[in-house]
């Protein structure tokens, strides 16, 4: 991120107004974020950020300036700002575990987090020292080998019946690595849960007191239909908690 400290430099020195500073700061977050999510590549951030700082030296200092620059990379994976879809796709289908850092997914299902509390959550904080949970886990074989057909997959190295199954399988692991398979336990909480049954976690997740837990705590099975229902809620949030330079931030900007 020391690629972007000009930038930031350039914002935090310039004679915008606190409203447009936040705005900036924020978006340079969500780009970040995004394309990480995405699995865009930071080693041009760079050059990417110096465009952004270039557009701000000759047109001042707004969200128009970012919006201008991230239009302008729209089609280059390099440097591009993904849009809704793109990131709501990419929740929905990309491996985020093990693909990010530890640390910087735990960040990102954090935030998460927090977007999804009301008033009405009676957890304030959030514990540190979270570590990355499998709601349905990664070995689901020993116990959670019924399959959406209702059929029972073989114990962890069989061979499938048939291509039917052998798809119902590739599904399955397709989706585990998946954010909307992700949350946050202590680590002893992780380790206790581990391989379990959906019934067994639970106690495990409601004892986290975190709001997205206990959400998932609440249904009555854990599979491939609740997964991807997740990760439709949790591309909500990141939409809004991770906004784009839309034309809705710029008309924002400039009221």
């Amino acid at each position: 991120m020391s690629t972007a400290y000009p930038l930031i430099l350039l914002i935090a020195s310039s004679p915008a107004s606190l409203e447009v500073k936040s705005k900036l700061y924020e978006l340079i977050r969500s780009y970040v974020v995004r394309r990480a999510l995405c699995g865009l590549t930071p080693k041009n951030y760079n050059i990417a950020f110096l465009d952004f700082v270039s557009a701000m030296r000759e047109h001042g200092v707004s969200v128009e300036s970012f919006a201008s620059v991230a239009e302008l990379r729209r089609n280059s994976d390099a440097a591009k700002f993904p849009i809704d879809a793109e990131l709501t796709e990419a929740i929905a289908i990309r491996n985020q575990y093990p693909t990010l850092p530890p640390h910087r997914l735990a960040y990102i299902l954090e935030e998460l987090e927090r977007a999804s509390r009301d008033k009405f959550t009676a957890a304030e904080g959030i514990r540190p020292g979270l570590s990355i949970e499998h709601i349905m886990p990664q070995h689901w074989q020993e116990h959670w080998r019924q399959l959406p057909s209702g059929r029972m997959a073989p114990t962890e190295g069989g061979i499938p019946v048939d291509e039917a199954m052998a798809a119902e399988i590739a599904e399955r692991n397709r989706l585990i690595h998946t954010l909307g398979n992700l949350s946050l336990l202590t680590p002893p909480a992780n380790a206790s849960a581990s391989n379990s049954c959906f019934e067994g976690k639970k106690p495990r997740l409601v004892d986290a007191l975190l709001r997205m837990n206990q959400d998932v705590a609440k249904q009555t099975h854990w599979g491939e239909i609740e997964i991807k229902n997740r990760a439709k809620d949790l591309a909500r949030l990141a939409v809004r908690i991770w906004p784009s330079p839309s034309a809705d931030s710029i008309l924002a900007a400039r009221g």
